[in-house]
């Protein structure tokens, strides 16, 4: 309440899908998601370009994405970087 954030969590890729996209009909998109790159189902790393796509076509409102992972090779960070995340989180994160 002192941020005035409401934090949700989503237990996979296709999850946090449709949970942005229902977000965006309504008046209350998200505005950061932290995505961890080795969810299942759809993981985090095509869910960031599923999310650029769809706010490169105006499905969706702009929203900052920062990958989180738990590897800290320098070619991961760039995977990161490449399929559309902003920012990198190496876990655990304190």
């Amino acid at each position: 309440k002192k941020f005035s954030i409401s934090p949700d969590s989503a237990f996979n890729g296709l999850d946090c899908l449709e949970k942005v996209e229902a977000s965006n009909q309504g008046n209350n998109p998200y505005h950061i998601i932290f995505l961890d790159c080795n969810m299942p189902i759809l993981d985090g790393f095509e869910t960031a370009l599923e999310l650029n796509k769809k706010m490169k076509d105006g499905q969706i409102k702009p929203v900052y994405i920062v990958g989180c992972t738990a590897y800290n090779s320098e070619n991961e960070m760039q995977q990161c970087y490449d399929h559309g995340m902003q920012e990198v989180l190496n876990k655990p994160v304190c």
